[in-house]
């Protein structure tokens, strides 16, 4: 009898620090019952051994159902953006030019509206608002139309892009970087795309206006207007900065378009989250979103100072 105990020694020992208190108490009393005969006490060691390989099963079921990973439940809602890892959300800017006629006999051009805009400037940067591309693109002097309020928003002056390079080439550099990419931009109906000759159709993007706008009902029609709120009204808003005081600049304003939508309206958009085109939401968090132009500019920067 005590030589099958020290044989199944180690093995009783092993369980019973694991197994159900009762089970463990059943257990170490049978072994302190007398035993009027040999074979009672082999009947009690088989018992052991089928307690044993009994807690053994238990445990590795356990185990197993602890080292499944959940489901997603169905019934929770995902949001639309993260179907994209952070490094593949990138948001863009270009400050534009337009293009003037071209004399094909004089081989000149000639001081007239087209109606052709073509990217001046362009800006990428990633999901943490970091550069990873910003190119000022070349045209010969005077190809395009300046003036003084041109000259003041983009800063470009008829040689302002001799210095820049080759169209093909930053559009191919563009192409690829936006390969595979969720692109980020506010407003201008994706300008940004088409005056790199991008079609925008062929990209997965995302343009703030879908969501940062406001509703106007005007009494004297039937009907209500819907007004985007620009980038420079929303920098204002929630950061108290007016990045277009004077010339535009194509990176700080690809900077806070994507810093808007991490910081802003990943938090904000809380209905349909799964639908990016969605607009069926309130506006009144947006009432008090002020549009800003030069004009009031001054007078907005001194509420914010009264306030203070």
């Amino acid at each position: 009898m005590f030589g099958a105990m020290k044989r199944f020694g180690g093995t009783i020992l092993d369980w019973a620090s694991g197994v159900h208190p009762l089970e463990t108490v059943r257990f170490i009393s049978k072994l302190m019952t007398p035993l009027k005969f040999p074979r009672d006490g082999k009947r009690e060691i088989n018992a052991a051994v089928e307690i044993e390989s009994k807690i053994r099963k238990e445990a590795e079921v356990t185990q197993k159902r602890q080292n499944v990973v959940a489901e997603p439940d169905p019934g929770v809602t995902k949001a639309w953006w993260k179907a994209f890892k952070p490094s593949q959300i990138v948001a863009m800017d270009c400050e534009m030019v337009e293009i003037k006629k071209l004399d094909v006999n004089k081989n000149q051009y000639i001081d007239m509206s087209t109606g052709i805009f073509k990217a001046g400037t362009v800006a990428i940067v990633n999901s943490e608002g970091n550069p990873i591309l910003n190119k000022r693109i070349y045209y010969p002097e005077s190809s395009f139309v300046t003036n003084p309020h041109t000259e003041r928003v983009s800063g470009f002056r008829k040689d302002s892009l001799l210095n820049g390079e080759d169209f093909e080439k930053v559009k191919a550099e563009v192409e690829k970087m936006l390969e595979d990419k969720l692109i980020i931009v506010c407003g201008g109906k994706f300008m940004d795309f088409k005056c790199l000759d991008l079609n925008p159709d062929k990209y997965q993007k995302f343009d703030l206006s879908q969501f940062f706008y406001k509703i106007h009902y005007n009494p004297n029609y039937k009907g209500k207007t819907i007004n985007d709120i620009g980038l420079r009204s929303l920098v204002f808003h929630f950061y108290n900065v007016d990045i277009q005081s004077g010339s535009h600049s194509a990176l700080v304003d690809a900077e806070y378009t994507m810093k808007i939508f991490m910081e802003q309206y990943t938090k904000l958009k809380v209905e349909n989250i799964d639908d990016p085109n969605d607009r069926k939401r309130y506006h009144d968090i947006f009432k008090e979103v002020k549009h800003v132009n030069d004009r009031n500019i001054e007078a907005l920067k001194n509420e914010i100072i009264g306030k203070c």
